[in-house]
């Protein structure tokens, strides 16, 4: 629903979003809210996505108020007003872990988010696996050309 109300307004809801995940809701939720959250974004499991949660979260519990809005600037005004008052952290924290499970979107993004964060952590390996990865593969590719040129002579 607010994705769509949103296109409708022609407000790009990265306009304001982009400030939260870059500044971790320093700008956003009150201090006591931003350590809890930053606590769970510690977490290697779950801290993975918590920045997404909590955004969804936040939208969430004001979507009655921004899906009433359909002007431009005060749909805006009020996706910046958004959470400054949130100093329930478990209860935006709960929005965001329970009560976003039981929607299929919201599950669907934060599974690929999840994939994403894996594949990322995958890929970062520690410089002496890669070193030691790149050293078997030199390693094999030398037996199978030295079979293929020992079978060649033949």
């Amino acid at each position: 629903k607010l994705a769509t109300h949103f296109e409708q307004v022609g407000l790009p809801l990265s306009i304001v979003t982009t400030n939260w995940f870059m500044c971790l809701y320093t700008n956003t939720l009150p201090s006591e809210t931003v350590l809890r959250v930053w606590d769970v974004l510690m977490l290697p499991p779950v801290g993975s996505v918590v920045l997404a949660r909590v955004g969804i979260a936040l939208l969430k519990s004001d979507e009655p108020r921004l899906l009433s809005t359909s002007d431009f600037c005060q749909l805006a005004d009020r996706l910046q007003q958004i959470g400054h008052a949130a100093y329930d952290a478990r209860e935006l924290l709960a929005v965001g872990y329970r009560s976003l499970n039981a929607m299929p979107a919201a599950r669907k993004v934060l599974s690929t988010l999840q994939q994403i964060h894996k594949t990322n952590c995958a890929v970062r390996q520690s410089p002496e696996a890669t070193i030691h990865e790149v050293r078997q593969r030199i390693q094999a590719h030398r037996v199978s050309s030295s079979g293929e040129a020992g079978s060649a002579m033949r």
